[in-house]
């Protein structure tokens, strides 16, 4: 990290130095040495990566490291990132997060009967079911010096959560059968529980925050920058405690029930200054 926060030192510096005399002028006047227009302009859109793990490969190539990982095209701090340009001078911006999906588990155990049989096998199954959604928007103002370009604005942001785990048994629990062969997916044993666990439902989570971002970035060849930001935010969320159903053998027959044992919650509220994400690398097009 220490190799990473020079290298960033170094090009700033650059930039300063390269820049120190220069004017404000229009964008579609600074252009490198074949013509080419440098900085973005009206009707140019943008798209946000993670520069980070690009420096890092730099600095391991130029110290000759062993086991060097080729970076990842993995967005803006997880996210998609991309801006809109009105104008030479103003753009607005979008953050995008989504994970809508399922992630199974399955796992043998053996099937009950009246003569136990350890060559046969039910199958047991846990799923859990996840539902998350962030977007923020701003709006972004501009000013520079040639390829060195600062930006300023205002953003809000919300975001919604939710997470569900079931779980499906191969053995069915009779009256019977008041103790079936299960497997613990979380002790990763089976067992012989008096009672299981259907399923936990998640609360209904959200959160929401305004505020605002200050940043820079130096286009280092046409179109292509390399920049970072902070910001201070008011922003708060909420995540309601969930609750769980359960199968028992009660009272001579099979009965579900629902609670909130063990059950887990939480709230917060901030006003804080806060780094927008790890710098970036920014393409328009």
């Amino acid at each position: 990290m220490k190799r990473v926060i020079f290298s960033i030192a170094i090009m700033i510096g650059i930039a300063v130095a390269a820049t120190a005399q220069d004017k404000t002028v229009s964008n579609s006047t600074v252009t490198n040495k074949f013509g080419h227009a440098i900085l973005p302009a009206a009707g140019d859109f943008a798209l946000g990566i993670d520069a980070v793990p690009f420096l890092k490969y730099l600095g391991n190539m130029h110290n000759q490291s062993a086991n060097i990982a080729a970076p990842t095209f993995d967005g803006y701090t997880g996210r998609i990132y991309g801006k809109y340009f009105l104008n030479e001078k103003t753009a607005v911006r979008a953050k995008l997060f989504f994970d809508f999906g399922d992630n199974r588990q399955a796992h043998t155990v053996i099937e009950d009967g009246a003569v136990l049989n350890p060559d046969k096998t039910v199958v047991d199954y846990k799923t859990v079911t996840k539902n998350e959604f962030k977007l923020t928007v701003g709006y972004e103002m501009r000013r520079g010096y040639r390829r060195l370009q600062g930006f300023y604005g205002v953003e809000a942001g919300i975001g919604i959560n939710k997470s569900d785990v079931l779980y499906k048994y191969g053995n069915v629990m009779t009256v019977a059968n008041a103790t079936p062969s299960t497997w613990d997916f979380d002790a990763n044993a089976a067992g012989n529980p008096v009672q299981r666990t259907l399923e936990k439902r998640g609360g209904f989570g959200y959160e929401a925050g305004v505020g605002g971002f200050v940043g820079v970035e130096y286009f280092f060849a046409p179109k292509m920058s390399i920049g970072g930001e902070l910001g201070v935010s008011i922003s708060g969320a909420n995540n309601p405690i969930g609750k769980q159903k359960y199968q028992l053998v009660e009272g001579g027959a099979v009965k579900e029930h629902e609670n909130r044992v063990d059950q887990a919650g939480n709230a917060n509220f901030h006003f804080k200054t806060n780094v927008g994400g790890s710098l970036f690398l920014m393409f328009h097009f």
